[in-house]
């Protein structure tokens, strides 16, 4: 954890995951996820937890986010720096991940009102509608959202981000999906300038 979450050392780990081997790769994977649920809340340890993400296949990153993130998705949404993290998640999900997420931040009243309310939560909910796959889940996800963005501060930002999302007329229901598990990038928060990008982590010889 100490060499996660710090400045030089997240981008020491970060180069490490991308060019070690298997078996190195596996040990480092293994160390990182066994601490995520403390890492993601770090300023520079969410970075590093997002390279285990990336460099996880698909399958396996997705059940390292239900064994350790699952229930635990909401805490993560209004959190600095693991919202950073879950934004993430959310981009790359498959389906079987994304109806998971759904169900706890969207479909689930308590919730839903918390995160319309809060500053990080809120470009959570921004991000799931701009991965919206189908006009059918964009329809259930504002009819539950429309209820509740009167009295939230940033529901006018949230009502336009419904309102500004399309869909390709070719689209037949998953071809929005594959483009996001393709080609995994780093994402950084437009809303928040302190985050550090990893490329300007200067790493030390």
């Amino acid at each position: 954890i100490g060499i996660a979450t710090n400045k030089q050392g997240c981008c020491v780990l970060q180069r490490c995951l991308e060019f070690a081997s298997v078996e190195q790769r596996v040990q480092l994977v293994a160390a990182v996820v066994a601490c995520s649920s403390r890492l993601v809340q770090d300023p520079f340890g969410n970075y590093v937890v997002q390279c285990v993400l990336e460099h996880s296949p698909n399958a396996v990153a997705a059940q390292y986010v239900v064994d350790h993130f699952a229930g635990k998705f909401l805490r993560m949404a209004c959190n600095k720096f693991a919202s950073n993290v879950l934004e993430r998640i959310i981009k790359d999900a498959p389906l079987s991940l994304r109806r998971v997420i759904l169900d706890e931040l969207i479909f689930t009243a308590p919730n839903l009102q918390q995160l319309v309310h809060d500053g990080f939560g809120n470009f959570v909910i921004q991000v799931i509608i701009g991965t919206t796959a189908t006009p059918n889940e964009h329809k259930k996800i504002a009819d539950r959202l429309k209820p509740v963005l009167a009295n939230s501060p940033f529901g006018h930002k949230i009502e336009n981000k419904l309102k500004s999302k399309r869909f390709n007329n070719n689209n037949h229901g998953g071809q929005n999906q594959q483009q996001h598990m393709q080609g995994k990038q780093s994402h950084n928060h437009a809303h928040n300038p302190n985050r550090v990008p990893l490329a300007s982590l200067p790493v030390q010889a």
